[in-house]
């Protein structure tokens, strides 16, 4: 049973640094790499947590660990090779600060799945052994990683992985050396609460972190201390979990070894304190997101200080049958939730355990909420509601229709058609169909709205709107703007805006910083190319030329003037605009070569005209492009002049040719 916890512990005091004694603290740079991701590809759940896990580390290394918010790195479902770019952009400032005398620790901490391949980004595996090649080359005296992940114990398991319990000494020494510290072993599941709103694993070291651990009522937490705490509480809860207990695996290779302090309550700007004559089960919750942020069982004949930012919280002290409740609000004095300032409550309504008994009605029937059916209970199912305004569920099964719009608590499987408005907190499966629409969770299914569709968590599926914002989407987008962080799909509208899009973007403007295959007029995309140089071909004598897009997909204008093809040889414009795909072929030692096709039609005066062509592109230096391939035009001829090898072919005239360029 001891397994479970030891490295967790072990973890955190890496991380946020190893202390000889409280009077005197070992200084050291910290450097903190926070990463989430929520989406483990096919066939694996996606997390709803892993974010707010990252967060919660991120929150207490930033407050009470010591390490300055310019040397944290947060980083949420990004792909493989933007964590990689991180580690990259650490391991070298930590070189730097070496190099410069100072001890330096490095701290890596991941929320998300992971199994016998190593850490899962969506599609996208970092094998194990790459990772710990990653985390080996940065120069730091501790490095540690903590990994709250499905089968992560597979990161120790080559190591010597094992449980035991922690050794402490008083020696003057700070401990060098590395960690790795996983959630599970290696054929065990992570598991994640959403009571709690993150996974136990977490949950219970941020608690301990914040003074829950803090026994000996000093304001400092100490390794045993953490142990201790994080042991009994992760144990308690995984134990008679579903997926049964985790078993935390750890590989630790340090030499020297102190007292470890892990946070340091005593200087921070505010605390929460549970006083002397406060004693039971202790819940507290940020009263602005009504998120758990501590949770104790804390006994009677001691005060216990929790080190917590700013802000109102809710306390709810439940011991034996009795409960209490009160509210406080921390200031940088700090605040204090004594036994007389609890006012009882039902025990029921106290502890933040779970939800209310769900009352199934099959229909809702209502003018506005609460004047409707459902408001004869607390916590409603139905399969079928009819508000001629307003109306609220818990939960939908079937489909819930309002002229002024639906509030959708939990869940909705079905459809929720409100021609105002439709509003989901939990996951759905089916269609909202409104006016406008807003899920604060997965969607699988489709938004359609006349005005607007909001997806704060992941859809899988359609979306049609004038405007479209979500943050991680697989399907197709489809409307004026639309916006997204991550597709995988589709985004078809007049403006289309990704941080990363996996797929096609179709619109007049495409903007992303990672863009598969945008096709627009005007495509600007981060890791993309942009180009303007000149060109000459047969048929338009000098040019310029514009190329924008992704990495293969481009967009191409180009104008100039001949004489070529004037009847009476005055100068006459020529302009084309075109798409074209550009695939790379060799490296050589000339520089890297590539083939262009490109088309796209123009117009040679008032003459319209279409062409395709093939150039082969080579690039003697970084900035600069040397391109030449035939190109064939077609055209009527109507009007101009025609050269002695362009040949009729029924009402058209097509014209071979051959175009040359040069571009920064």
């Amino acid at each position: 049973m001891l397994r479970v916890f030891a490295p967790i512990v072990v973890a955190c005091c890496l991380a946020l640094g190893a202390r000889a004694a409280p009077a005197s603290l070992t200084e050291a740079r910290r450097f903190a790499v926070i990463v989430a991701h929520h989406d483990g590809g096919p066939g694996r759940a996606l997390l709803q947590h892993a974010g707010t896990d990252a967060a919660a580390i991120r929150d207490v290394l930033l407050e009470i660990g010591g390490v300055d918010e310019k040397d944290v790195r947060f980083v949420v479902d990004k792909d493989r090779h933007a964590v990689e770019d991180v580690l990259a952009e650490i391991s070298a400032r930590a070189a730097r600060e070496k190099a410069a005398g100072a001890r330096v620790e490095v701290v890596f901490y991941y929320s998300g799945h992971a199994d016998e391949g190593g850490l899962v980004f969506g599609r996208e595996h970092l094998p194990w052994e790459a990772f710990k090649d990653r985390i080996s080359g940065i120069d730091a005296d501790v490095k540690v990683v903590i990994l709250d992940a499905c089968a992560s114990g597979e990161a120790v398991r080559n190591k010597g992985g094992r449980r035991r319990p922690p050794l402490l000494v008083d020696a003057r020494t700070a401990p060098r050396g590395h960690a790795y510290l996983t959630s599970s072993a290696a054929d065990e599941a992570s598991q994640e609460s959403d009571r709690l709103g993150g996974s136990f694993f977490t949950h219970a070291l941020v608690s301990g972190l914040r003074g829950a651990a803090d026994v000996s009522a000093d304001g400092i937490v100490t390794l045993d201390e953490a142990y201790r705490f994080a042991f009994q509480e992760t144990l308690a809860r995984t134990t008679t979990s579903t997926g049964g207990a985790q078993h935390a695996s750890y590989d630790v290779q340090l030499s020297g070894a102190g007292q470890l302090v892990l946070t340091d309550l005593r200087d921070i700007s505010g605390r929460l304190v549970l006083d002397e004559d406060v004693g039971g089960r202790v819940f507290v919750r940020d009263l602005a997101e009504r998120r758990l942020v501590a949770e104790v069982t804390k006994l009677k004949g001691f005060a216990l200080p929790l080190a917590l930012p700013p802000g109102g919280y809710d306390v709810v002290v439940v011991e034996g049958a009795a409960a209490g409740h009160a509210t406080a609000r921390v200031t940088s004095q700090g605040a204090t939730v004594s036994a007389a300032s609890l006012d009882a409550v039902d025990l029921e309504a106290a502890v933040p355990r779970g939800l209310l008994p769900l009352t199934k009605f099959p229909i809702n029937l209502g003018f506005v909420s609460p004047l409707e059916i459902n408001s004869y209970a607390p916590r409603v199912e139905n399969n079928l509601g009819l508000s001629l305004l307003f109306g609220r569920s818990a939960r939908v099964q079937g489909a819930a229709l309002a002229i002024g719009g639906n509030f959708i608590d939990e869940r909705l499987i079905g459809a929720a058609m409100g021609i105002g408005f439709n509003g989901v907190s939990g996951p759905v499966y089916g269609a909202l169909l409104g006016g406008a629409n807003m899920a604060l969770s997965d969607v699988n299914g489709v938004m359609a709205g006349v005005f607007f569709n909001l997806g704060t968590a992941q859809t899988t599926g359609a979306a049609w709107a004038v405007a479209n914002v979500h943050n991680r989407f697989t399907g197709a987008q489809i409307g004026i703007v639309n916006v997204a962080d991550t597709v995988t799909g589709a985004q078809v509208g007049l403006i289309n805006i990704a941080n990363v899009s996996t797929g096609v973007q179709v619109g007049v403007i495409n903007l992303a910083k990672h863009s598969t295959a945008p096709v627009g007029v005007l495509s600007l995309i981060g890791d993309g190319q942009a180009s303007i140089g000149l060109f000459a071909s047969d048929f338009a004598l000098l040019g310029v030329e514009a190329r924008v897009g992704g990495q293969h997909v481009f967009t191409q204008v180009r104008a100039g003037a001949t004489p070529l093809l004037s009847l009476n040889g005055a100068m006459m414009p020529v302009v084309l605009l075109g798409l074209g795909v550009e695939l790379p072929v060799a490296d050589t030692s000339a520089g890297p070569v590539s083939v262009d096709f490109d088309g796209g039609v123009g117009l040679a005066g008032l003459q319209p005209f279409s062409s395709v062509g093939v150039r082969l592109r080579l690039r003697p230096a970084p900035l600069v492009s040397l391109s030449i391939g035939p190109e064939v035009r077609v055209l009527d001829g109507h009007g101009l002049r025609l050269q002695p090898w362009a040949a009729d072919v029924g009402p058209a005239v097509i014209w071979p040719g051959l175009v040359v360029g040069v571009s920064l």
